[in-house]
């Protein structure tokens, strides 16, 4: 009866071990392992002046990434991670990443595809012809492609990995400053004409011009009576 249960056990272990094994494995050779907000891209080998396709699924937002190839690549991870938004960006933000990876200097330009709930546009105060991609406080230029179910979707390149926001930044306090002195600029300008006119009356009114009427009737008089 003892050894009978001591072999229940043992062939019990066995399979939660195979298991366990067989887990790990799918996990480490899984082309996408995802671990919570962390996605990390397992590539074996790319050779110069291909493109790498790339799903993305742990990125609100995210659904593509087409990496072009600079150098050969072997053995080589990239690393895709939710983050918070990154102090340099203000404004509203859909979702914000970080890409990283040991072979950045191997990689060329990168195309995003970004699908986005039209839903959580109108919910965070986003309007759909208004949505960028932001590249380390740089907004990328940013192409809507379509609507399509509910969603919209956009496409913007960038050579460099990084952190990235998809969102709408808001306009700075120094361009608000630029716009109001701006506007101030043509209410100086009419404050300084009046002077000049004033300038000009004085000069055609004056009392001491040789051409005013009343000093060609005094002087005719003048010359008619003999008088100095």
């Amino acid at each position: 009866m003892a050894k009978e249960s001591n072999k229940r056990f043992w062939v019990i272990l066995g399979i939660v071990f195979l298991l366990s094994s067989i887990t790990l494995g799918i996990s480490f050779f899984n082309p996408s392992a995802l671990t919570g907000n962390l996605a990390v891209q397992f590539i074996s080998s790319a050779e110069e002046g291909k493109n790498l396709f790339l799903e993305v699924r742990n990125v609100k937002g995210m659904q593509y990434m087409d990496i072009s190839v600079k150098n050969d690549l072997k053995n080589a991870k990239i690393t895709i991670e939710e983050i918070n938004s990154p102090p340099w960006f203000e404004g509203r933000a859909y979702s914000s990443f970080k890409v990283a990876s040991e072979d950045a200097n191997r990689l060329g330009t990168i195309t995003y595809t970004l699908k986005l709930d039209e839903g959580t546009l109108s919910k965070e105060g986003l309007r759909s012809d208004s949505i960028q991609l932001y590249y380390e406080g740089t907004a990328l230029p940013t192409q809507y492609q379509k609507s399509e179910k509910g969603y919209s979707y956009y496409t913007a390149s960038v050579q460099g990995l990084g952190r990235f926001v998809i969102g709408k930044k808001e306009d700075s306090k120094e361009n608000a400053e630029i716009t109001t002195v701006v506007k101030m600029q043509p209410n100086n300008v009419e404050e300084t004409v009046p002077e000049q006119k004033e300038a000009l009356v004085g000069k055609a009114y004056g009392q001491n011009d040789g051409n005013n009427l009343f000093y060609k009737i005094g002087k005719f008089f003048k010359d008619f009576l003999g008088t100095s």
